[in-house]
């Protein structure tokens, strides 16, 4: 379980890195919907893994009662 965590923890780490570029290219250039976009898929995707996590840590608890 903790491996999985820590994958999902990394890869959060990946989609942040992969997302800084990219909002500090549409902060320059607000017309660029296209990095709008961009940026809104990397963070479902960084939603989706943190959601993920607080299941995880919830079935963790659940199991130790």
């Amino acid at each position: 379980m903790v491996r999985v965590a820590s994958e999902r923890e990394s890869n959060i780490e990946e989609l942040t890195d992969r997302r800084r570029p990219l909002f500090a290219r549409l902060q320059s250039d607000p017309n660029a919907t296209y990095l709008a976009i961009e940026i809104k898929a990397i963070d479902d995707q960084i939603a989706e893994c943190n959601r993920q996590i607080q299941e995880d840590r919830k079935k963790a608890k659940g199991n130790k009662i």
